[in-house]
């Protein structure tokens, strides 16, 4: 299933001339590989960045300290920032993040248990945050976020 959103994704922005980013924690480079896969993915996907600090939340997508800390990497204001960060790193059309907690344990430093994370699209002129939260291995949930990536970033920039 993956593929297939990927080659959609990447069809889609060929066809309308635009360009995608990805900034990754959770996902860990999945959605950016997944993309790269596709043959002539190199036209519209400019940067993946898989931020799994919070330093380089920080410092490569403009993260706020205040917020990683106030409100935890894992949150909407967190995976709102990162998708706006890496959209304007390269001036792409499109930002896509992940951050999240895929385990082991059932819950991070912060509290927030296993099997949360969040989804930003960056679009021209705003940012949808989707929050979710799946059972499963590591392996399981960090996969299942990123096929969810695919499937709400291709939904919201169709629009």
């Amino acid at each position: 299933m993956r593929k297939n959103k990927s080659l959609e994704l990447v069809q889609w922005l060929k066809g309308k001339n635009q360009t995608l980013a990805t900034a990754e924690s959770l996902t860990g480079g999945l959605l950016a590989s997944s993309i790269c896969d596709i043959p002539g993915a190199s036209r519209v996907f400019l940067e993946g960045i898989v931020a799994y600090s919070e330093a380089s939340k920080k410092f490569r997508l403009d993260v706020s300290e205040d917020d990683l800390k106030s409100h935890s990497p894992v949150s909407e204001q967190v995976c709102r920032q990162m998708a706006e960060g890496v959209k304007k790193s390269l001036g792409a059309d499109y930002g896509i993040s992940t951050t999240g907690v895929a385990g082991p344990d059932d819950f991070d430093d912060h509290g927030n248990p296993r099997g949360l994370f969040y989804i930003g699209i960056a679009l021209p002129n705003e940012t949808k945050i989707f929050c979710f939260r799946e059972e499963g291995s590591r392996e399981e949930i960090r996969r299942r976020a990123t096929e969810l990536a695919l499937e709400m970033a291709l939904y919201e920039i169709r629009r």
